[in-house]
């Protein structure tokens, strides 16, 4: 198992540290987040650009 580490910036994730970090394809990197942001997991940000998520808060 793999374990990964971002550097959050406002909590904020980029779509592009997803992609680099999972060595993945822009398109993938997206149906990723797409995932992710349906289960509840993440959420779209707004006011910081395209392409930014964050952790949901329970």
């Amino acid at each position: 198992m793999r374990h990964f580490t971002f550097e959050l910036n406002e909590g904020v994730i980029r779509q592009s540290d997803v992609q680099r970090v999972l060595d993945l394809k822009p398109t993938r990197c997206t149906a990723l987040l797409r995932e992710m942001a349906e289960h509840g997991i993440i959420e779209h940000v707004t006011g910081h650009g395209k392409g930014k998520y964050r952790f949901r808060q329970q």
